[in-house]
């Protein structure tokens, strides 16, 4: 089990990738995702309901793995960890945020999550980014 868990609507092998520009999206079992072309999303087999389970017409795959209750817990414990990081790091840049109201900014910050270095932007429409170079720390688009 990957220690980052699964989530419950997809296949574990639901991560798709490009060999080349041109080359078609293949899964992480090496399924030519080119196969399922013809199907709407409800069908394909990598696509799961909110409980794991295969959609009531979704093709077969031969390749396909549900994620187990396990890796479920497991994906569902890191997303919330996640999310509290980003609660944090939002909450200690809202006076950057809140003094750069209405125009376009960037800083570099001491991150209060990991104490490293978190890069902040305000882009054109208002939005705050923010990215720690810490890659395990938090990385965020927000309104």
């Amino acid at each position: 089990m990957s220690n980052l868990g699964y989530p419950a609507r997809n296949c574990i092998h639901a991560s798709f990738r490009k060999a080349s520009r041109d080359s078609p999206y293949i899964c992480e079992a090496g399924v030519n995702m080119e196969v399922w072309r013809d199907l709407r999303y409800e069908q394909m087999p990598c696509f799961l309901d909110q409980n794991g389970h295969s959609q009531p017409d979704a093709a077969h795959c031969t390749h396909l793995r549900r994620p187990t209750p396990e890796e479920i817990a497991a994906y569902e414990q890191v997303l919330k960890q996640l999310n509290e990081k980003i609660r944090i790091a939002i909450d200690g840049v809202a006076d950057w945020r809140e003094a750069h109201k209405g125009q376009s900014a960037s800083k570099v910050v001491e991150c209060p999550v990991c104490k490293g270095r978190l890069h902040l932007s305000i882009i054109y429409n208002g939005a705050v980014q923010g990215h720690c170079e810490n890659e395990r720390c938090v990385r965020w688009y927000a309104d």
